[in-house]
């Protein structure tokens, strides 16, 4: 079955369902393309992994940061480095709100763990289709327009794709707009190639508007907004299941103000996407490796508003106010070493040599005249910014 042959089969599967489950649906035919995409290229082929110094020093990092020993999700918030982990509460900030994550997982490493509910919240997800539920809470100190606000995932790399796997793939999002309304956004991103010198390139993003989440609940100002973990919130607020049109409408009706705080809960697609062993699950082509669509991670989670312009329409990021900007990754499928170190504020501090143990984590050892001194602030930030 060639490309364009797999993406209309895909459409004819799964249109119809478009209405009922509009995110789950488009992401979903989205990785179908990258898949057939990037076996087309070549590009899925299996590379083995190189492991250096890089990567034995993040492994060393974390462990003294005190992440599990079984698989998890890591992640940071960004703006910041505060340390994410699946089936723990995390704080953020930025300039735009305060926040609070939390991303549960049920146990696909494990089968019988998993059919018991014998783990961390694994009660939850006994009789439930779902791998995963993101929950995060928000309180503005800028709120934007509800309408203004998307929400959806990035990649930090360009993929390549073939004409005719452009043409189907417009063919089937100006399909899912007639079905579920304009604000998706979906670009495959700006080829470097095509750009000369320090010009701005649009980075892969494919984002929906706020009625994509399955959940919300509003705590007015003053009062005690639920924690995330608790047993309560599925009976809270409002819920999509069986109920799209009036979901969408109460979302619409939404006016976010600074005071009261916003819980938001997300699982559509969770079925098809099992963090934890990096893997996508698609009809008919069974578990993949996500990196065959994703390149490599990490991949963000994100939700942002875009500032106005007149000529411009690429959501590129120099535009971008993120509200919530979440690089996450499997610790089975970390990022290169010096990524991973990047991202939790610690970017030069790669090289076991200069670290120490201290307090349980790690510091630099100050070496003069090595100039080390300026990352002291950035791995110490990591450790206290991490209030799980």
């Amino acid at each position: 079955m060639d490309a364009v042959a797999s993406i209309r089969w895909a459409v004819g599967e799964l249109f119809a369902q478009a209405t009922a489950a509009p995110l789950a649906v488009l992401i979903l035919l989205t990785l179908l393309w990258l898949f057939v995409l990037r076996s087309e290229s070549g590009a899925s082929t299996k590379k083995e992994k190189q492991v250096d110094h890089e990567d034995s020093a993040v492994a060393s990092f974390m462990e003294r940061l005190g992440v599990p020993q079984d698989v998890h999700l890591e992640g940071c918030c960004l703006p910041g480095s505060s340390l994410v982990i699946n089936q723990k509460i995390t704080d953020f900030e930025n300039d735009l709100c305060y926040g609070k994550m939390i991303d549960l997982h049920r146990a696909t490493r494990n089968k019988e763990m998993d059919k018991a509910g014998d783990y961390m919240y694994g009660q939850y997800f006994i009789g439930k289709k779902r791998l995963w539920e993101t929950r995060v809470q928000l309180k503005f100190k800028k709120p934007p327009r509800q309408s203004d606000l998307f929400f959806g995932v990035e990649i930090e790399q360009y993929v390549h794709m073939s004409r005719a796997v452009q043409s189907a793939m417009d063919m089937v999002v100006r399909m899912l707009k007639s079905a579920v309304g304009n604000h998706i956004y979906h670009s495959v991103g700006d080829n470097p190639a095509d750009f000369q010198g320090s010009a701005e390139i649009e980075l892969p993003t494919f984002v929906m508007p706020m009625w994509a989440f399955d959940q919300f609940i509003v705590t007015p100002a003053g009062e005690e907004p639920p924690d995330l973990d608790d047993e309560c919130i599925p009976d809270l607020g409002s819920k999509r299941v069986n109920r799209v049109a009036e979901f969408r409408k109460e979302l619409d009706n939404l006016v976010f103000e600074v005071g009261p705080t916003y819980t938001l809960c997300f699982w559509g697609i969770s079925q098809w996407l099992d963090k934890l062993n990096w893997q996508v699950r698609l009809p008919m082509l069974g578990r993949l490796d996500m990196n065959q669509f994703c390149g490599s991670p990490p991949v963000h989670v994100v939700m942002y508003t875009l500032a106005p312009s007149d000529h411009e329409k690429r959501h590129l990021q120099s535009r971008k106010q993120y509200y919530l900007n979440i690089p996450f990754w499997s610790s089975n499928h970390r990022p290169k070493g010096s990524r991973v170190m990047e991202l939790l504020g610690a970017a030069e501090a790669c090289d076991p040599a200069y670290f120490s143990s201290r307090w349980g984590g790690l510091s630099p050892v100050v070496k003069k005249p090595t100039g080390m001194s300026r990352l002291t602030s950035g791995l110490l930030g990591c450790c206290a910014g991490n209030r799980l």
